[in-house]
């Protein structure tokens, strides 16, 4: 219970340090590494995969796929005529979890002496802790931010002379606020929906204030800011809908047989939250039961 006196945990070199670890064991151990590779459709030929199709046309075969994709996106990218799906019907019908927003600022100065410390700060404006932002262009406060500040607690970084930090918020929406944009995609600038950019214009001026009333002595610090919504989560991760945690938390998804890794189409296997649970544990750990049903011997391993 002592793991958070120091603040919280935070991985040394930014989250870009998991990717190069995994990279190198990846490419140690044989396999190849593809990025912006899309994967349109996985190939099924009697009850068996036989590899992946990309969104280019390009096909890869394998005897095994692993999906992270989220439970229903993997079944969008079966062939209907190849797959009965009676075994994954519940799954259709559960509907994808909360949205959410991001803001991330650069500041300069002594941040560490204005209020910011290595914690995660968890700020209610409400007793209501499960209250969604259900209109973020309507209600001016989020009714809940996370509020962290990663560079603070990553050992590598050097703020340099102009004592360099960043800053992350998050806050909780109902993703519905945002379907009017879900056909766009990410286009920028002009091509971009004057009524959406007004949204996030708003949310960020909104949400800078509300950072300002709990931490005041920090907003003259900020030299800049940057959001993120369920759009741009949607675009850049394949999220349904910007879900921040897979399927929503409900007793169907916790009493479905078909969220679990192994599946009945031979070589499939799913892994992420979806696979277990909600959150960066969840992922883990359901990349972890993943690996395991397809490799049981990684059990010993792990005793």
């Amino acid at each position: 219970m002592s793991n958070y006196f120091e603040g919280a945990w935070y991985p040394v070199g930014g989250s870009a340090a998991f990717a190069r670890a995994f990279s190198e064991a990846i490419q140690a151990a044989g396999g190849e590494l593809r990025t912006s590779a899309v994967v349109s459709a996985i190939r099924v030929d009697d009850g068996r995969v036989q590899g992946v199709t990309l969104e280019n046309g390009v096909s890869i075969d394998s005897h095994c796929v692993i999906s992270d994709a989220g439970a229903r996106n993997t079944l969008r990218m079966l062939p209907s005529e190849e797959v009965d799906y009676e075994w994954a019907r519940d799954v259709l019908e559960i509907e994808p979890s909360v949205g959410y927003v991001g803001m991330y600022l650069g500041l300069e100065g002594d941040i560490a002496a204005n209020g910011a410390t290595t914690a995660n700060d968890w700020i209610y404006e409400t007793w209501d802790v499960d209250q969604l932002w259900r209109n973020p262009l309507i209600e001016p406060d989020a009714p809940a931010m996370f509020v962290s500040f990663p560079s603070l607690k990553d050992p590598r970084h050097d703020p340099g002379a102009h004592q360099r930090h960043t800053c992350e918020i998050v806050t909780f929406v109902n993703p519905d606020a945002f379907t009017p944009w879900e056909h766009e995609g990410m286009k920028r600038g002009d091509a971009r929906d004057p009524a959406y950019l007004e949204l996030k214009e708003t949310i960020e001026q909104n949400l800078l204030a509300q950072f300002g009333r709990h931490f005041p002595l920090l907003t003259p610090m900020v030299r800049y800011v940057t959001s993120s919504t369920p759009i741009s989560v949607a675009t850049y991760t394949g999220a349904e809908h910007g879900a921040m945690y897979g399927l929503a938390t409900t007793p169907a998804r916790f009493l479905s047989d078909a969220l679990r890794p192994r599946t009945p189409i031979g070589g499939l296997f799913i892994a992420g939250q979806d696979a277990c649970c909600p959150g960066v544990t969840g992922a883990l750990m359901g990349g972890l039961m993943a690996a395991v049903s397809v490799e049981p011997r990684l059990l010993a391993l792990l005793r």
